[in-house]
């Protein structure tokens, strides 16, 4: 990939050459206009003229409290000042003309005074919007970060029945799955709890990727690079700077009540293989004409009348999984030899192809066998803690795992002992200093050494916001959320949205 052209006498500095440096922050927005998948090092930042980023989350618990808060889809913005018109759609002579359309691919970096590069951003643009204002023409540039990709409903993920597998290798079918796009990539840990079973059915890559890694309580974010990030519970961090009063504008800390849970549940229920047995039949026969084949038969796959799914199923067997007659009623000349079937299972459904091969219509009955994984008997274990309660009120949180019920109560006691104190989470204001504003990422640790507040301790970031104070671009405005990071002694991780480690201090 080219480099990115952050220098020259635009409107984001003037750099010169030898030992000098930068005045000020460059800014370099590049886009892949030609979907050739490659960034060609032209910078669009040139023509900035206002910028905002925001990314990840800024809460632990969803505000059901039946969850974690998983991040949300990061959001790019930017203004263009676009005097020759090089982002207008119906300017022919543009040398983007024909390519200004969504769905194209871009990052976000910058380069400080100290010549360090950082990333901001990377993601997907909508369509850019061209107007005028103040007598001049601009371009207004949107765009989601890999999240979005995600969750899009076009990338809805199914994935079969999979035995003894870790989240890591999970989380690699998923992306796949998806269509995860490049230069994008993945930075996996390797999982910790070698899970029974694992299997999609038409579901948001982006909701079975957060469901994987709270099922162990590990985390995942989307960085800068736009690569997708997992931590493991065992996963080693360090604290990638150090946060003083002289860094931050304000620090605000958050209402014990939005961070407080005193009445905690873990519920685990396992799956469990049955023996092999009916997990679909017909209620009606199918018509199928002569010589006809229909291949977009659809069944779901039950067990006790709930939706499951199945280990080992069985293709339909002529003469006993199906049978085919003459009449709708299963009387009239048995037609079973004219008949073929062929399926392609999944996890909880299978897609059935049926075909005659004779003269007359035939009214097929079928079966499908298979040996179901039905959902054990669920338990749970909880904590109330009746001080907290008092004090904070009551403040729910649950957490269903498919982990074994040992498991279950371990994810309890940690939970308790990290929630149902009122612990610090910040809002901070950072001063604008390029080499602290954009040297952390999502997911990072820092250590805070907040004198004037009282706070000398480990944060994680959780949610970072970018916004450019003046058109000129030379100050932009940074507020970071973060949350408590402690470790204690015990030797399992707790991961970033229980942001406490249990390891070596």
């Amino acid at each position: 990939m080219g480099e990115v052209k952050l220098f020259g006498k635009r409107k984001f500095g003037t750099f010169k050459f030898g030992a000098t440096t930068l005045k000020n922050p460059r800014y370099g927005l590049e886009v892949d206009w030609d979907s050739d998948g490659l960034f060609d090092g032209t910078n669009e930042g040139a023509n900035l003229n206002g910028l905002t980023i925001e990314r990840g989350r800024k809460y632990t618990v969803s505000a059901e409290g039946d969850a974690f808060q998983a991040e949300d889809t990061g959001s790019f913005s930017a203004v263009l000042l676009d005097l020759d018109r090089r982002y207008d759609p119906f300017n022919a002579s543009s040398p983007l003309y024909g390519m200004l359309t969504g769905g194209k691919q871009f990052r976000v970096t910058v380069r400080t005074m100290s010549d360090e590069v950082y990333p901001l951003m990377a993601g997907v643009l909508d369509e850019p919007v061209s107007y005028m204002e103040r007598r001049a023409h601009h371009a207004r540039l949107q765009g989601e970060d890999g999240w979005g990709f995600l969750r899009d409903q076009m990338n809805e993920v199914t994935i079969a029945l999979q035995e003894n597998i870790y989240v890591d290798e999970a989380m690699r079918l998923v992306l796949e799955k998806a269509g995860w796009k490049r230069p994008w990539g993945y930075e996996l840990d390797p999982g910790v709890d070698l899970r029974n079973y694992f299997w999609v059915d038409a579901r948001s890559a982006a909701a079975v990727i957060h469901e994987a890694a709270q099922n162990e309580l590990g985390t995942v974010s989307m960085n800068a690079r736009g690569n997708l990030r997992f931590r493991s519970r065992n996963s080693q961090e360090a604290e990638v700077l150090q946060l003083t009063d002289t860094d931050c504008l304000s620090v605000q800390k958050m209402s014990p009540k939005e961070v407080v849970r005193n009445l905690l549940k873990v519920a685990s229920a396992p799956r469990s293989e049955e023996a092999t047995q009916t997990v679909f039949e017909t209620v009606q026969r199918i018509q199928v004409d002569p010589g006809e084949t229909i291949n977009d038969v659809w069944v779901d796959f039950t067990y006790n009348s709930e939706s499951a799914p199945v280990k080992d199923p069985i293709t339909p067997v002529s003469g006993t999984d199906y049978d085919a007659y003459a009449n709708p009623d299963g009387s009239g000349t048995n037609l079973t030899a004219n008949i073929s079937m062929s399926m392609t299972p999944f996890s909880t459904r299978a897609q059935l192809s049926l075909t005659n091969s004779g003269g007359t219509t035939a009214h097929v009955y079928f079966r499908v066998r298979g040996k179901p994984l039905s959902k054990t008997n669920t338990v749970s274990f909880q904590t109330r803690d009746e001080a907290s309660i008092r004090q904070f009120g009551a403040r729910p949180f649950t957490l269903n795992i498919d982990q074994n019920v040992n498991v279950a109560r371990e994810y309890r006691d940690l939970l308790e002992i990290f929630f149902v104190n009122a612990k610090n989470y910040l809002t901070v204001d950072l001063m604008p200093n390029p080499d602290v504003q954009f040297a952390a990422d999502l997911g990072d640790v820092i250590r805070a050494n907040l004198t004037n507040h009282g706070i000398d301790r480990s944060f994680r970031v959780i949610g970072i916001k970018h916004e450019s104070h003046d058109r000129a671009g030379i100050v932009m405005r940074t507020k970071w959320w973060l949350e408590p990071y402690t470790r204690l002694f015990s030797g399992v991780q707790v991961p970033m949205q229980v942001p406490f480690q249990i390891g070596a201090a």
